[in-house]
């Protein structure tokens, strides 16, 4: 099966009159991959840059849905790319455009001015494109089709308590029930805690014990999830909440590998209702660069309700409400849900991200190193 592409791809070109046109580089049923460039005249007199806006059209349907292949609907730019010049051009100054598109669907773009040889590079990944997440995910289950003598391997999502303190991996297994995977060491939960030894990273326990030693560890960096500006300096390199959680990921993945005698890739994580976008996003990001697929983010309390049985029980039709109370390690936050047969909605939540057993151990030894000090 060949490969071709299902829309067409083209740059917006402002005509003399002030027009903007869209000039097709890559059509549909092009080949992929497909390499095509194409030279456009500058159009006014002592140009200083040049913007390449990039256009994903929809392919029109004719009588008897026959495509024609000629015209095209424009729909919203999928991106744009400055090209400067460090000199004013003269009006039809020749700038050549190179659209390359490859079989994921991800779209590069070369613009480059022919007289003084400046070069402005662009990737764009339009709809329907496969992303790297994607690719990487595929590649992981082709890598235990491998393994396991070319038979699709058994596809077991996990669920993961991503904590401030702990965390914590669970998995249904083949009679329905859900059950927690232990850690390499035995124990259902992993401390939330990485530290550098030699340059090399260290997860869990084993980091625990070197903070109880005095050596400085990253601890507690939930509460940092979508914080742009907030890193964790090792001694070398600096380290994002992203980076921090992807390795707990990489850890609780690892374990579960080890403990179900598969590849494990699908997850599910949960995250405090209160957390917003950025949080979550951070969360998934997190996800992926552990090599993790993430299937949904869900709210803890709706795990909470989930979990203890109280969703799923038709001894009642009516609708009920519910309280939940999560005062975790880092947090303390409580959830008001509205149970339904097939649904459960959080109504409302409030919470205190720097109210939680930390917060309560920190206060107690600060009280008491205060007495001792009297």
């Amino acid at each position: 099966i060949t490969n071709v592409s299902s829309k067409s791809f083209g740059l917006v070109v402002i005509n003399k009159n002030d027009q903007e046109v869209v000039s097709n580089l890559v059509v549909v049923y092009d080949q992929l991959p497909c390499e095509i460039s194409r030279s456009f005249p500058t159009r006014d007199e002592g140009q200083t840059e040049v913007e390449l806006k990039v256009m994903q059209n929809q392919q029109h349907t004719g009588p008897g849905d026959e495509v024609e292949l000629t015209l095209c609907v424009p729909k919203e730019p999928i991106g744009t790319s400055m090209l400067t010049f460090d000199r004013p051009l003269p009006a039809g100054s020749p700038i050549e455009v190179t659209f390359k598109l490859r079989p994921d669907g991800c779209l590069s773009l070369l613009g480059r001015d022919i007289t003084t040889g400046k070069e402005t590079r662009a990737e764009f990944w339009p709809a329907g494109a496969i992303k790297k997440e994607e690719v990487e995910r595929v590649k992981s289950r082709a890598l235990a089709m491998t393994v396991s003598g070319g038979e699709a391997p058994v596809v077991i999502p996990l669920g993961i308590d991503l904590g401030t303190t702990f965390s914590a991996i669970a998995y249904v297994d083949a009679s329905g029930h859900p059950s927690v995977i232990k850690n390499d060491l035995g124990a259902t939960t992993t401390p939330s805690v990485v530290c550098w030894k030699d340059g090399v990273p260290l997860v869990g326990e084993e980091a625990k014990e070197l903070q109880a030693l005095g050596h400085p560890v990253a601890a507690f960096f939930k509460r940092q999830m979508g914080v742009d500006n907030w890193v964790f300096f090792d001694g070398e390199r600096e380290h994002s909440a992203i980076d921090l959680s992807a390795l707990v990921l990489g850890k609780l993945k690892s374990d579960a590998e080890h403990a179900l005698g598969t590849s494990v890739v699908d997850a599910v994580i949960t995250v405090p209702a209160y957390f917003r976008n950025p949080e979550r996003e951070a969360t998934i990001a997190a996800g992926r660069q552990a090599g993790l697929n993430i299937l949904q983010v869900i709210n803890e309390p709706t795990a909470a309700a989930v979990a203890y049985g109280i969703h799923g029980n038709r001894a009642t039709a009516k609708s009920q409400l519910v309280l939940v109370y999560d005062l975790g390690g880092g947090t303390f936050d409580v959830s008001l849900l509205q149970l339904d047969p097939d649904e459960i909605r959080v109504l409302t939540s409030h919470g205190d991200h720097e109210l939680g057993g930390k917060d309560w151990d920190d206060l107690i030894l600060e009280f008491v190193g205060g007495r001792f000090m009297d």
